[in-house]
């Protein structure tokens, strides 16, 4: 950053600073207050700062609520609905939809200016709540947030019907995101198999997600069956949507048997 520009703007605070250690640190006068990120095109809703002089951080927190709660041990449908600890940081951006999330523990890195939030436990985007791996998500100058790595999401947020494990995701803005990753497929058996969603993203209006299956590696509908095509998961439905073609698995014949449409 030059020196014209703000990194970080905050009003009414007390102040005490101590340039022996380096260190400074800030509390608001009434409490939790929006505080402005410029060049990361967010707002926070803080009541506390800490300057870290040295390093040239900025930590940022909400003094009520500075740790997870056991939210990092919990699986995302049982969290959706709670109140999210920590502070909030909602974008500001025009094309982001005031995408917004809760962060426990945030430092702006004022060489860079990127925000590295930790305790992220969810953040919701469109009908879908995505929970990173790490509980981390980190923030660059406009608004830009880093794809998510081996995430969990759940569609939609109001039913809970569709979960998606080890995911990619990329957060686009409120209303959009768009990802791959697996979600579990039972066959008239009981057995469990998962399945790769190479597309997941709410386009529609609402999350659909499409796999596809080859006929070198079918999926078995039950021990008597096998599939190939394109499977599609939508949010509005409990089951899944087939599109392909079905052959016996055991062979009655010689030749190998025909696929039907299915």
């Amino acid at each position: 950053l030059d020196g014209n520009s703000v990194a970080f703007h905050a009003q009414n605070v007390k102040a005490s600073v101590d340039y022996k250690t380096k260190q400074g640190t800030f509390t608001t006068k009434n409490g939790l207050q929006k505080n402005d990120l410029p060049y990361l095109q967010y707002e926070c809703y803080v009541d506390r700062f800490s300057w870290d002089m040295q390093n040239k951080l900025l930590a940022l927190q909400n003094s009520a609520s500075t740790n997870g709660g056991g939210f990092e041990n919990k699986p995302l449908k049982e969290i959706i609905d709670l109140p999210q600890p920590g502070a909030t940081f909602t974008s500001v951006h025009p094309s982001q939809d005031s995408l917004s999330f809760n962060s426990v523990n945030a430092k702006l890195n004022l060489n860079t200016n990127e925000l590295t939030a930790d305790g992220v436990y969810m953040i919701k985007s469109a009908d879908a709540a995505v929970k990173p791996a790490n509980s981390q998500i980190i923030l660059h100058p406009g608004a830009q947030m880093d794809t998510i790595d081996k995430a969990d999401i759940v569609f939609n947020t109001e039913t809970k019907l569709h979960s998606v494990k080890n995911a990619r995701v990329h957060i686009q803005s409120g209303k959009m995101y768009s990802a791959n990753g697996y979600m579990d497929y039972k066959d008239m058996d009981g057995k469990i198999t998962e399945v790769f969603f190479k597309d997941i993203t709410p386009a529609t209006g609402y999350t659909v997600a499409y796999a596809d299956i080859t006929k070198e590696e079918p999926l078995d509908l039950s021990t008597a069956f096998k599939f190939f095509g394109q499977l599609m998961v939508s949010a509005p439905d409990s089951v899944m949507s087939f599109d392909g073609g079905v052959t016996l698995t055991m062979n009655c014949s010689e030749s190998e048997n025909p696929w039907l449409k299915f």
